[in-house]
C-alpha cells in the first residue's frame, strides 16, 4: 500500500511540475509576442497546455467569446497537446482562432488573467 501511495505521490508531483512548466511557457510567449503572428508562432504543445489550463478556469471564459465551458469540453480541453488541437477545438466551439488569440493578447496585462495564471501555480 505504501508503494502505491509513494508512486501517486511522485505522480502528482511530476504533474504539478508539468503544469507549472507549461504556464510558464505560456506566460513567456505572451510576453514576447506583440501581434497575433508572433503568438501563433511561439505556441507549442507547452502553450496551448497552458492556455487550456487557462480556459478550465471560471475567470478566462469571457476569452471564449461564445458560451463558457461545459464539463465535457472542460475534459477535452486537458487531452489537447498541440496547437492545431486547440485550433480545431475553438472552432468546434464556434470561435475564430485569430479572434481568440487576439483578445488573449489584450488580456494578457489585466488582472484577471494574472490572478488566474497565479492560481494555477499554486
Amino acid at each position: 500500500m505504501k508503494k502505491i501511495a509513494l508512486i501517486f505521490s511522485a505522480f502528482l508531483t511530476i504533474n504539478g511540475y508539468a503544469q507549472s512548466s507549461s504556464i510558464k511557457k505560456m506566460e513567456k510567449a505572451l510576453e514576447t509576442a506583440t501581434n497575433i503572428s508572433d503568438l501563433k508562432s511561439l505556441i507549442d504543445g507547452d502553450v496551448a497546455s497552458g492556455i487550456c489550463s487557462l480556459l478550465t478556469g471560471k475567470a478566462i471564459c469571457d476569452l471564449l467569446i461564445a458560451t463558457p465551458l461545459n464539463e465535457t469540453e472542460k475534459e477535452d480541453l486537458e487531452n489537447i497537446k498541440s496547437k492545431i488541437a486547440l485550433e480545431e477545438f475553438l472552432v468546434k466551439k464556434g470561435i475564430s482562432p485569430d479572434v481568440f488569440y487576439k483578445k488573449l493578447l489584450e488580456q494578457r496585462n489585466s488582472e484577471t488573467l494574472q490572478n488566474q495564471l497565479d492560481f494555477l501555480k499554486k
